[in-house]
């Protein structure tokens, strides 16, 4: 549930109202660290990787018990 809830959120920063912005920051901040297109797509490429593998990381861990820690719990519905 958490999960789903953080990718609607950066869904809604990425493509809502004054998303831009975050566009244009993510723009800049890739062509001052990367001048080139071919290093460019292999920033792109690795990020993109590494976000798979944390996502896949996630889904194969999904049997273990939740930490609310510092909460006692989860958060009431």
């Amino acid at each position: 549930m958490l999960c789903l809830a953080m990718a609607v959120a950066a869904a809604f920063a990425w493509f809502g109202p004054m998303s831009w912005t975050t566009r244009y920051g993510a723009r800049t901040a890739i062509s001052k660290v990367t001048p080139g297109w071919v290093s460019r797509a292999i920033v792109i490429a690795l990020t993109f990787s590494v976000a798979v593998a944390a996502v896949t990381r996630a889904v194969l861990d999904a049997g273990g018990a939740i930490d609310w820690w510092p909460f006692t719990g989860p958060p009431p519905f």
